[in-house]
């Protein structure tokens, strides 16, 4: 199995020329001469990273320029590389102090990065450095701050460090040295915890970056049109510190690339003298359980995710490679489970979809040589965004791995809220080379709900069942009827309930959002024309 680039959340920081300014530098040329790299490790990055070379390197991307480094080693080791500035004399102030801050974002969410930060008063060799903090970097564009009042009326060296295990590559962008100012605060990140439809919550996080402590502050925030303002009081961030604020976010329909900005306001109930750090700006977007794409096929065949699940088809999507030698062997296998069960004809559609970029033509899929005839797609972005969807927002696979096989049950009425009713990571063909026929085959089965007989309680199910995210309560009607539906803890308390609706005759599914609910059990009871049906979740 084999780690692959998943995408990042789409938010970018407002940041520009900061008040009292001692140094900065924005890469816009790449790393400028006056700077040192130093490869310390000499370690040859994996060969699936086409184009990344070692130690710190100037790059660039239809966002800007930056500084990159990567510590995804074959085979595995600890990065060792140095980015050092030139001599900075940093003034000294009677009032205030001065901070160093950088923005830096990882690539791969879960393979986060760690930046050392060390500064010498003697030289740029790397035994005249000390370490003074280490931060692990996020999968968001955020800012990272580190106090160096300690040092005023001295010249400097700094020294970013990445000393990752592993972790794939990280980007630095925007370093500079600032004088500190009264009431300062800095929104540093926002976070969503998932990208599913549902009751959502961001965390906004504000950092004091200034010589006052931080008693109250206001976030002024928009998304997809609509403007709110939340108050934060009661709390008292240290200089240094920083405060997280949860606020809730109803997403009932899907929204794609929804505009998304925030900023900080009103701090200690006066004007910020900084308001370069305070916003963040971008797009959010949140999909539903299963979402569509419409892609043509190496062999020019258009394909409809939706209109397959539409027509009743479980559809099993191969998220897979070009070099990925266990996606080669498991391909025999799986072609062997699609051509058994129809060849996309009867209840099955098997869609393989490469998550690697330079697989991008029809000709690398067709010459793959896997013996697979089931439709494949060369690189799109959606294959990375299903990927990320699947493998993070249900957290099936959280090592980022390939090969990862997701098998969707289709509920024909609502094709986007299909379910995952099975999924596994990884192929070996000796340990276990008939996973699709002892796994895959009877979930077609169970997505099969036999409609022509009233609807009894074995009928009613939940998957995924244990579940920490998304669960979907599964349905069918042999005629049409009225349907509610509440979700209940072990103490009867109700955590979740739905108004009477009239349903169609048909497989229905009804979808729970359960990732703010404590872990344990829960029963959830359909209320079908007046008759009961309840089934048992745990939430974990």
């Amino acid at each position: 199995m084999k780690k692959i680039l998943l995408p990042v959340l789409g938010l970018s920081l407002m940041t520009s020329t900061a008040f009292a300014q001692v140094f900065s530098e924005d890469f816009g040329s790449g790393i400028p001469s006056t700077w040192t790299v130093i490869d310390n490790d000499g370690f040859t990055p994996d060969a699936s990273q086409t184009g990344i070379l070692a130690g710190w390197n100037g790059t660039s991307d239809t966002n800007g320029e930056y500084a990159e480094n990567t510590s995804f080693y074959n085979p595995i080791n600890t990065a060792d590389d140095w980015l050092i500035t030139p001599a900075i004399a940093i003034p000294t102030s009677t009032t205030n102090g001065h901070v160093l801050k950088f923005n830096a974002v990882s690539l791969d969410a879960d393979y986060l990065s760690s930046i050392k930060v060390n500064v010498s008063t003697s030289g740029s060799a790397i035994s005249d450095f000390t370490s003074i903090s280490t931060k692990i970097i996020a999968s968001g564009l955020n800012t990272y701050s580190v106090d160096l009042t300690a040092y005023q009326g001295q010249t400097i060296y700094i020294a970013l460090q990445d000393v990752s295990v592993d972790k794939f590559r990280v980007r630095m962008d925007d370093v500079e040295i600032v004088e500190t100012e009264d009431n300062d605060a800095e929104l540093s990140t926002v976070t969503v915890d998932g990208a599913l439809v549902g009751n959502r919550t961001l965390t906004f996080t504000v950092k004091n970056v200034g010589a006052n402590d931080i008693t109250s502050y206001d976030i002024n925030w928009s998304y997809d049109g609509n403007d709110y303002t939340e108050a934060v009081t009661g709390i008292n961030i240290g200089i240094g510190e920083s405060n997280a604020t949860d606020i809730s976010l109803s997403v009932p329909t899907p929204v794609e690339n929804g505009a998304f900005s925030a900023e900080v306001v009103n701090v200690n109930g006066g004007v910020d003298p900084d308001i370069t750090n305070n916003a963040v700006s971008g797009t959010l977007s949140f999909l539903e359980p299963v979402p569509n794409f419409t892609l043509t096929d190496s062999h020019g065949n258009s394909y409809d995710l939706h209109e397959e699940l539409a027509a009743g088809k479980s559809v099993v999507l191969d998220f897979f490679a070009s070099w990925c030698t266990p996606c080669a062997n498991s391909t025999p296998a799986l072609n062997q489970f699609y051509v058994d069960n129809g060849a996309g004809a009867n209840d099955l559609q098997v869609f393989g979809m490469t998550v690697y970029a330079p697989d991008n033509t029809d000709a690398i899929m067709n010459g793959l040589g896997w013996g697979g005839t089931y439709p494949k797609f060369k690189y799109n972005d959606i294959n990375n965004t299903l990927y990320s969807h699947f493998a993070n927002g249900y957290g099936l696979n959280p090592d980022g791995s390939i090969p990862f096989f997701v098998m969707i049950c289709p509920n024909e009425l609502n094709p986007g809220f299909s379910e995952i009713i099975t999924s596994t990571v990884g192929f070996d063909p000796n340990a276990n080379p008939n996973i699709f026929d002892l796994e895959f085959e009877p979930a077609i089965a169970a997505c099969a709900l036999d409609i022509e007989e009233t609807v009894v309680a074995n009928e009613v199910s939940a998957y995924p069942n244990p579940a920490s995210n998304l669960t979907n309560i599964r349905f069918a009607l042999n005629t049409n009827a009225n349907v509610s539906m509440t979700m209940v803890d072990m103490l009867g308390k109700v955590v979740y309930t739905t108004e009477n609706t009239s349903y169609d005759a048909g497989n229905h599914t009804i979808s729970v959002d359960v990732s703010n609910l404590e872990k344990g059990m829960y029963m959830s009871t359909l209320t079908i024309d007046g008759a009961a049906h309840s089934v048992k979740i745990t939430v974990e």
